[in-house]
């Protein structure tokens, strides 16, 4: 097992960051347009697509391209490279300082304001399950044929993907707790959570662009809440409660960042109907633009509306199952324990679905780049299959690695287990560990690794893994001759559980035994059940 620490250690190692600093706080300062007509003392908020957002000092925001302001400013602009999420504000004749407007809602919306949120229209949904098609698993099946066409363009990360500086922390025991990825969109979204002030606590998001890698402003609101999906516009994040204990990730909203502050759109508890920690949402992912799926702890995997928030349909799987994404988006993998299978998503339905091979304990599920392999974590052990023929490739025990919460797929060949232990699905082999992500998320054939570093500016990490490195050790180690080899004296596991025939299953134990004794090695353990 080797060791690679993502700390400041492996920034010297040849990772140089450009960070920059925070500006919403900068000091109160005369702004004037081109013709010296107007002017406004504001402060500068941030600066996207070649407009300027400007707060005044009685809180109101404004907006005004950054061609019509007077060429000193433009120079002021120029030197604070901020940017943010926002609409372009497309000037008329007379005054360019405009107030921005406010969002507006489709349903009868509760008015919100407080110091930390822009005042904003927030819909509260209450969801009527009896409105979506409950979609039946079914029996299992042995024939299974899939083909698995290259995903679009739209869902891969075709160039060459950057770390983005992040803002330090506020707190020594604030920390980064979500971090969402959207190939579409080519952006990111890193959430930070603080327990302060109590009982509310505090939150922060900040949306990275991963082909520039510049962030955006970061914005504060009052609430423990983590992004766990962003929109294909790149601007409207799903955020989800997270508080301690169970049943407190049960309420999701949804956010746009205007500036510094957040605007709430919708509120929903989508498994409100269920007790305790079974309301939690584990997990969630955008279709496209109109299409949300996400699923509760106690294995309800549906499909949403978007930006209704009104259930399509929805499948029962198992208590502590988390489905996938395929690449393209056109199914999705998930295990009941028992079985695992593929939903196609545009049709409703179960298309594939095969026995596992063993009884599966809180099956995390992911697809690898390409589509064409699925990985699952399963508590003590990691299993992948081939999507197009559903044949099982391997099966590896976990054998003391802490393997359960989190699967990631970032190579055909490797799976990421836990956050932390590289695998080699094809030798078997557990071949790197990684530490130090805050936060650790695979998208479009890229690794995103969110790190801080106390007080100081932080990073959101792209790589690709595994790493040169971790390759380098892969073939040295494979290259070793003795490294699939007994010897004399080795103490040994024997495992015939794959043998379903009770008598084939002694015949193979007391042959294997035999031969093994011949070697001089001894039997530790042997599991026949």
């Amino acid at each position: 097992m080797f060791s690679c620490a993502l700390t400041r250690t492996f920034w010297t190692a040849g990772l140089v960051l450009c960070l920059t600093t925070v500006l919403a706080a900068q000091d109160m300062r005369t702004w004037s347009d081109a013709s010296g007509k107007f002017k406004i003392k504001a402060k500068f908020v941030s600066e996207d697509a070649g407009t300027v957002t400007l707060e005044t000092d009685d809180g109101k925001e404004l907006e005004i391209e950054v061609k019509k302001l007077s060429s000193a400013d433009q120079k002021v602009i120029a030197d604070l490279k901020k940017e943010m999420s926002n609409n372009p504000f497309k000037a008329k004749d007379g005054d360019p300082f405009k107030p921005k407007g406010t969002g507006t809602s489709k349903s009868t919306p509760k008015k919100t304001t407080t110091k930390d949120e822009s005042a904003t229209e927030l819909r509260v949904v209450k969801v009527d399950w009896s409105e979506a098609e409950l979609i039946p698993l079914g029996a299992s099946s042995d024939e299974w044929k899939l083909e698995v066409l290259p995903s679009g363009e739209e869902t891969q990360f075709k160039s060459r993907m950057k770390t983005v500086a992040l803002p330090p922390k506020t707190n020594f025991f604030e920390g980064v707790k979500g971090l969402a990825i959207n190939p579409v969109a080519k952006k990111a979204v890193v959430g930070y959570v603080l327990g302060e002030p109590k009982p509310q606590g505090t939150t922060r998001v900040v949306i990275c662009d991963l082909e520039t890698g510049k962030a955006g402003t970061v914005a504060t609101a009052q609430g423990q809440m983590t992004p766990i999906a962003l929109h294909d516009d790149g601007k409207q994040i799903l955020m989800r409660r997270e508080e301690w204990g169970m049943g407190n990730l049960d309420r999701l909203e949804v956010w746009t960042l205007k500036g510094s502050k957040v605007a709430k759109q919708v509120e929903i508890v989508p498994f409100a109907e269920s007790n305790g920690g079974e309301k939690d949402v584990m997990w969630a992912e955008f279709i496209d633009e109109e299409t949300l799926a996400f699923s509760s702890r106690n294995g309800r995997v549906a499909l949403w509306k978007f930006p209704e928030m009104t259930p399509i349909c929805y499948f029962e799987t198992v208590n502590g199952a988390v489905p996938a994404l395929s690449p393209d988006r056109k199914y999705i993998a998930f295990s009941n324990g028992e079985q695992m299978g593929l939903f196609d998503v545009a049709k409703h339905e179960v298309a594939l679905q095969r026995p596992a091979p063993s009884k599966l304990q809180w099956p995390y599920m992911a697809f690898s780049p390409s589509g064409k392999r699925i990985g699952c974590v399963a508590f003590d052990k990691v299993l992948c299959w081939e999507t197009e023929t559903g044949e099982l490739i391997n099966e590896i025990p976990a054998n003391g690695a802490h393997f359960h919460g989190q699967i990631d797929y970032p190579h055909d060949s490797f799976l990421l287990a836990g956050g932390k232990t590289l695998v080699d699905i094809d030798n078997q082999l557990k071949l790197w560990h990684y530490d130090g992500a805050e936060q650790l998320h695979t998208a479009g054939g890229w690794t995103f690794m969110a790190t801080t570093d106390g007080s100081k500016p932080g990073a959101l990490i792209a790589a690709q893994l595994p790493h040169p490195a971790a390759l380098d050790i892969q073939k040295k180690v494979l290259t070793d001759p003795s490294l699939f080899v007994f010897k004399a004296g080795m103490k040994v596991k024997l495992d015939v559980n794959g043998i379903t025939d009770p008598a084939a299953r002694d015949k193979v134990t007391q042959s294997l035994t035999k031969k093994l004794k011949d070697m001089d090695c001894t039997i530790s353990r042997a599991i026949a059940c």
